[in-house]
């Protein structure tokens, strides 16, 4: 069982720590050797509501890709995504990887001004108030995507799409976001699937307070600031 001595953030600064950077390196030559086998389980992974990019170059994101390959044979994205997320429960949100998130977020004046209520939304997930956790994150996904292009306030959803794409190539962040600000009319997969902010804002979408839910839009979140 993982114990909070043992747990290795997410975020890291490579010169920090020598072994670190070993572990960094390691990781990128994998993913750049393995991507063919890994790419279809990240974008399963992203339609399910999974963005981490800061997962994917962490040490983490070794382990979730040694995950995705069973002596050498690719498992299927589903298992992939089980995985992924029984990680994220055990060791994403221990108090060390937090306290490193609040330096990453102290970093730029956009990200330091919305941390508080980013640390409201984790205080909520590890208290169990998922349904708080998510209405309290939500906003901010519009909030840091305008900060950080400088896109005017209350751009157009279009705008928005657009940034994700030019944020991440992978494509993922953009499933993410197109799923995130789908037209209401979609709710019958949306429901089951993942979050839609119309769905949570009109009232409509009231199974929006699950713990997978939760942890998805903080790693969202984090992910967005650290990208």
């Amino acid at each position: 069982m993982a114990t909070e001595q043992s747990a290795i953030p997410f975020n890291f600064k490579p010169e920090d720590c020598q072994c670190l950077r070993e572990t960094v390196e390691q990781a990128a030559k994998g993913i750049m050797e393995s991507v063919a086998v890994v790419q279809p389980c990240w974008m399963e992974a992203a339609k399910e509501g999974w963005f981490l990019f800061d997962g994917i170059i962490g040490p983490y994101g070794l382990l979730l890709l040694k995950s995705a390959t069973v002596d050498g044979q690719s498992i299927s994205p589903e298992r992939f995504v089980a995985v992924l997320e029984r990680t994220m429960r055990i060791h994403y949100l221990t108090d060390s990887n937090i306290a490193i998130m609040e330096e990453i977020w102290s970093q730029n004046e956009w990200a330091k001004a919305r941390y508080p209520i980013f640390r409201e939304a984790v205080v909520c997930y590890k208290s169990g108030l998922y349904h708080a956790s998510v209405s309290t994150a939500l906003p901010l996904v519009e909030g840091i995507l305008t900060a950080r292009s400088g896109l005017e306030p209350f751009s157009p959803t279009k705008a928005l799409k657009r940034r994700a794409k030019e944020i991440d190539a992978s494509g993922q962040l953009s499933v993410v976001i197109d799923n995130l600000y789908r037209d209401t009319r979609s709710f019958d997969w949306m429901l089951e699937k993942s979050l839609n902010r119309h769905g949570v804002s009109h009232g409509v979408d009231l199974n929006f307070g699950t713990k997978r839910k939760a942890l998805q839009m903080v790693a969202l979140l984090n992910a967005l600031v650290s990208i």
